[in-house]
């Protein structure tokens, strides 16, 4: 039997067209081309790998996406799944499932199915009630449309580049170039043709989301399969076809910051950074505390560990400052000085209270930790009809008055989902970034999505719907781009 070579690639203006079985794809001319054992295909450059993997399956991309969303916190400990969204640029119906790893974990140690694209329909969860699909003009191009207005950094957003700016695809962080070097992220398309299901997953460093978004969905956009798709799966394509329901969130545990002190304590730390350090202060309540907690040695030396902790105090540096506003009117905050691979991080141990837990992170550890404070996991993003609001509606719904804050009954009846939205409970939580002059403000509103809080103009306050895997970058962009 004679086995057809495989069709070699074809330059084009765009790039060089690979052809694997299944599908095409446009890569960068720079990039390199494979076929490594058990893929279909593999191109990488600028610190990007992308794999093509295919398998026979019959399910619909409903199913494959709940058997990917079940498996992978599951089967992967320590991945966080920050978002999926419908795709159709791809001929096919698709979901984008984007998720951070941690740099210890190994994916081609996983279970095979989740280390290429888990999906087995064996495990879906049960599919309630559908919910509304997103507006038309996010199935178009498997990107959300931008709803023109500036939120409170000044940028424009649009689908997932969430700061509207074209990136240099050569130029990098050199903190996380190398393959082992920090957490990971990964943007997974998933397609599915009645025939087989297809995995076009991209990994690059997640600090280099931002120099690295723009070539990364260059090459996913450019994907198309290349076989007929029955009609009964097209149909999931379209604008109107319900979306199934997302499996609930598995997030990590939260990391261990250091031992929690009160606010005495803290100031008799703090005022240790850049002096020389009194033993005879051990003798007060607060320096007894520290002796306690293994801050401080019991003769009065420092550890190396408090050395770092008290590094970024002494330059009277600001800090990163997420303040969360929870339902039940309780507030917690947590307070990071980033410096160059680590952070001190101050976290209330429980809301409003008066002891911190204190310690240095890892940057992707403070990135994850903020992550799961905010609640970043998968969610619809559905549009709303309502891109502005009155300022003082607003204001009153922020700070907690669900009952002055009541909709116009217009807007209401108008744009459903902003009525949605509008009646859960919600966590407001207001990211402050040193030399920022707004804070970033983010809505989780229980079980229904995210929402960005955005600029003043007159007398109207922009409010949108966010996807979480965008309100993930911003993190990122935050906390390493500090």
């Amino acid at each position: 039997m004679v086995v057809p070579a495989r069709p070699g690639p074809a330059p084009t203006s765009a790039g060089i067209v690979e052809r694997t079985a299944r599908i095409t794809l446009t890569r960068p001319v720079h990039w390199r081309s494979e076929v490594p054992s058990g893929t279909d295909l593999r191109i990488s450059g600028d610190g990007v790998v992308v794999t093509v993997r295919s398998r026979p399956s019959d399910n619909t991309i409903a199913d494959e996406a709940r058997g990917l969303l079940a498996r992978l916190p599951g089967q992967v400990d320590g991945v966080l799944v920050v978002g999926c969204d419908p795709w159709s640029a791809a001929d096919a119906p698709g979901r984008l499932v984007e998720y951070r790893k941690p740099s210890t974990v190994d994916m081609s140690a996983a279970a095979p199915d989740v280390a290429a694209g888990a999906g087995a329909a064996g495990a879906q969860a049960p599919s309630p009630a559908p919910v509304p699909a997103p507006a038309p003009a996010a199935a178009d191009t498997g990107r959300r449309p931008d709803d023109g207005h500036q939120h409170d950094d000044g940028h424009r957003h649009d689908g997932h580049r969430h700061d509207g700016h074209r990136h240099d695809r050569h130029q990098h962080d050199d903190r996380a170039t190398s393959d082992a070097a920090g957490d990971r992220f990964v943007a997974h398309l998933l397609l599915t043709t009645g025939r087989h299901r297809i995995d076009v997953v991209a990994e690059r460093a997640q600090a280099d989301v931002r120099s690295t978004d723009e070539v990364v969905f260059a090459v996913l956009e450019s994907v198309r399969v290349t076989s007929t798709v029955p009609a009964a799966f097209l149909d999931a394509m379209s604008p109107n076809a319900p979306l199934e329901d997302l499996v609930p969130a598995a997030h990590p545990a939260e990391p261990a910051v250091g031992p929690a002190i009160d606010d005495a304590a803290l100031a008799a730390l703090q005022g240790m950074a850049g002096r020389r350090w009194n033993p005879s202060a051990l003798r007060s309540p607060a320096g007894r505390t520290l002796v306690e907690r293994g801050l401080v040695g019991r003769f009065g030396t420092i550890p190396a560990s408090t050395t770092a902790i008290l590094a970024p105090w002494a330059d009277d540096a600001q800090p990163l400052t997420l303040e969360q506003h929870h339902p039940d009117a309780t507030t917690s905050r947590v307070r990071a000085w980033t410096g160059v691979d680590t952070a001190t991080v101050l976290v209330s141990t429980a809301p409003d209270a008066d002891e911190s837990a204190v310690g240095t992170l890892t940057l992707d550890a403070l990135v994850a930790l903020l992550a799961g404070r905010i609640g970043i996991a998968p969610a619809w993003t559905v549009p709303t009809l309502t891109p502005r609001l009155p300022t003082g509606l607003v204001e009153r719904r922020l700070g907690g008055d669900a009952d002055a804050a009541a909709l116009p009954t217009a807007i209401r009846d108008a744009d459903p989902v902003l009525a949605r939205l509008w009646a859960a409970p919600w966590t407001v939580s207001y990211l402050r970034r040193p030399g920022r002059p707004r804070p970033l403000t983010i809505v989780r509103a229980d079980e229904v999505g995210f929402a960005r809080v955005g600029a003043v103009t007159g007398d109207e306050t922009a409010f949108r719907v966010e996807a979480p895997a965008n309100l993930y970058r911003l993190l990122v962009e935050s906390v390493l781009g500090s």
